[in-house]
């Protein structure tokens, strides 16, 4: 069992990826500003990632709901769930939206989407499936 001051290593995955998510979200505006909401083919790229405005916030309300569920280890296996069944449905999304202008494509998805969903797939099932262990947070180490 848990204190409060120690959280496990599922609580730290899914707090840790709750924040690359949240900033994601956030620069993903700066790149794509906030015209062409759900347009198909943008040609604003992060990386190697197309995106839109319905994609940044999708991966803010991601973002906040790992760093929401993170609080306790029921929660970040929920979020490790959640996880794993949105991106296997945005997996298919992206697979049957192929074609960039298909009507599939409101998220922009492109081919580095199709990777990068599989690989939160198994970090889904990571966070969900991984034995706890406690790790003592610094609070609780110089006590």
């Amino acid at each position: 069992m848990t204190g409060p001051n120690e959280r496990t290593l599922p609580q730290l995955l899914a707090l840790g990826f709750g924040a690359v998510y949240v900033v994601v979200g956030l620069v993903g505006f700066a790149v794509t500003g906030f015209s062409g909401f759900a347009d198909a083919n943008t040609n604003d790229m992060l990386l190697f990632f197309e995106l839109n405005p319905f994609h940044n916030v999708a991966h803010l309300l991601t973002g906040m709901t790992g760093l929401l569920l993170a609080r306790t280890l029921g929660g970040a296996r929920l979020y490790g769930w959640l996880l794993v069944g949105s991106h296997i449905v945005l997996l298919g999304a992206g697979l049957a939206a192929a074609n960039e202008e298909s009507a599939l494509n409101f998220f922009s998805f492109n081919g580095a989407d199709n990777v990068l969903h599989a690989l939160v797939i198994v970090l889904g099932l990571v966070i969900a499936l991984m034995p706890a262990r406690e790790i003592a947070t610094a609070r609780s180490a110089h006590a």
